[in-house]
Order: structure tokens, then sequence, then C-alpha cells
């Protein structure tokens, strides 16, 4: 990763197919964070979830666009739970993240 960018690689866990290679994140969005979850929105995006200090965020990974971000008070990405559920998207398996606080 550079200052302007982030690489994402999304390998489809059951078969080692790589899904999807990489994605820009705008700005300096790829700095200081780290990916804590891959998913699909309702529409069959693939979406990034970083975390970074005490937020996290979301980022589609066809456009890097953000898409939402959300705060956990006092709790560091590194101090997160992240739950992978497995979810099937036109015939492959997608996992989306349920992110909760080690703080309760």
């Amino acid at each position: 990763a550079t200052a302007d960018t982030a690489t994402v690689i999304v390998w489809e866990l059951s078969t080692g197919v790589r899904r999807c290679v990489w994605a820009p994140f705008l700005g300096t969005n790829g700095v200081g964070q780290s990916i804590v979850g891959i998913g699909s929105d309702a529409a069959g995006r693939l979406l990034a979830v970083l975390g970074a200090d005490s937020a996290i965020h979301v980022y589609c990974l066809a456009n890097g666009l953000l898409l939402s971000s959300a705060t956990v008070p006092g709790t560091m990405p590194g101090h997160c739970t992240v739950e992978l559920v497995p979810l099937t998207e036109r015939g492959a398996t997608a996992y989306t993240a349920v992110i909760s606080s080690a703080d309760g």
C-alpha cells in the first residue's frame, strides 16, 4: 500500500479462486487501517470493512468509495471481534463481517 491506495485481494475460501483483485481507496484511507472483514451488500457489491482508531469504515471494492462509517466507542480495531458469516452470492460463497466490541 502507498499513501494513496490500499490493495485488497478477496479469495474464495472453499475453492482458492481469486474473486476480486484490487480496488483503490481514495485519499489516505489505506494508511493506518486494517481490514477486519470482507462482505457483500444486498445489491451484491463486494465490500471491505476497514478499522482505524475507534471507527469502522465500509468501502465498496468496485470504486473505492466510502459507503458508511460507524464509531465503536473505546475500541481499537484489534480489540474487535469479527465473525465471518457465509452467504451465497451468484453461486459462490461470500462472507460478511459481524463486528462487535471486545469491551461489550
